[in-house]
């Protein structure tokens, strides 16, 4: 059995930890406003579909993610355990 090492972001670096739960994990995120506990944009879409590429890299260059990050739980859309819930 091999283990792997997963690299974590620093907690203080936000795109990076989009980036790990979006292509690592595979998982939709989305902007949030972490102190009053909401989503900035309408979230319900993504269980049901990927966000795509673009718009999460619009997001990241709009600063959307400085205030908080939201993972939508469920399907996973990328990577070694695609397709998995």
């Amino acid at each position: 059995m091999t283990s792997q090492i997963i690299q974590f972001p620093p907690l203080d670096e936000f795109n990076q930890w989009v980036n790990f739960w979006y292509y690592n994990v595979g998982m939709n995120v989305i902007p949030t406003n972490a102190e009053k506990k909401l989503p900035i944009v309408k979230w319900s879409q993504y269980q049901n579909e990927s966000i795509a590429e673009e718009l999460l890299t619009q997001w990241i260059h709009e600063e959307r993610f400085k205030n908080g990050i939201g993972v939508i739980t469920g399907k996973i859309w990328r990577g070694r355990h695609a397709d998995n819930i």
